[in-house]
């Protein structure tokens, strides 16, 4: 008589939890390999990205680590060198990590939760860029800081960072012919300068 079998099944070991500075690099890295060289349209050509969809649905967590990065990033290519004629154009270089920027941007028009020190980090970092005009996700970073002020949690740490990234947007310091040559401040630049500015009253 055969005995019969015992079919076994294996169990998969529940999925420890990561780190999410760890996941948000991973996930940063993927974004960046599946973008390629891609430049063009990327606010519609991420959405067809599968990392991109990873990503927004991954923790809150992981989605805040993941904009840091991207600020982090940004802001390391363009530290200011203090001699503009000496810049070059880094923004211009395909390894500026574009898709993750324009997935931060998705992100930033969620309500995630930054603390008052990360705000800060990144309000630091793009402070210290040369082209400021540049720096990734800062509209919505001051639209974060907006809704603070309205609710009257915005801190005086905040505050005191904005004044440099106010004069960065209108390139104080730079010659008139500077200014020309790179066509800056913008019009969007003094705008959002100008809400930043209501922001430090």
């Amino acid at each position: 008589m055969k005995k019969s079998k015992t079919k076994k099944t294996l169990t998969q070991p529940a999925r420890a939890t990561q780190d999410p500075k760890i996941e948000a690099t991973a996930l940063f890295q993927q974004l960046e390999q599946e973008r390629g060289t891609d430049t063009i349209s990327l606010g519609k050509a991420v959405k067809g990205y599968s990392t991109r969809a990873a990503i927004m649905a991954a923790e809150p967590a992981v989605q805040v680590a993941f904009i840091r990065q991207v600020v982090a990033t940004f802001a390391r290519l363009g530290k200011a060198t203090g001699k503009i004629p000496m810049v070059s154009a880094w923004f211009n270089d395909l390894k500026v990590p574009f898709g993750a920027e324009e997935v931060a941007k998705q992100l930033m028009r969620r309500r995630l939760p930054f603390t008052d020190a990360m705000l800060a980090e990144m309000l630091e970092q793009i402070g210290q860029m040369d082209f400021i005009t540049f720096a990734p996700v800062l509209e919505p970073l001051v639209r974060e800081l907006e809704k603070r002020a309205t609710e009257g949690v915005l801190s005086p740490k905040l505050r005191k960072l904005l004044p440099r990234i106010m004069n960065g947007l209108l390139v104080k310091g730079w010659t008139e012919e500077e200014k020309e040559n790179w066509g800056l401040p913008s019009a969007a630049d003094r705008k959002l300068a100008g809400r930043i500015k209501s922001l430090t009253a």
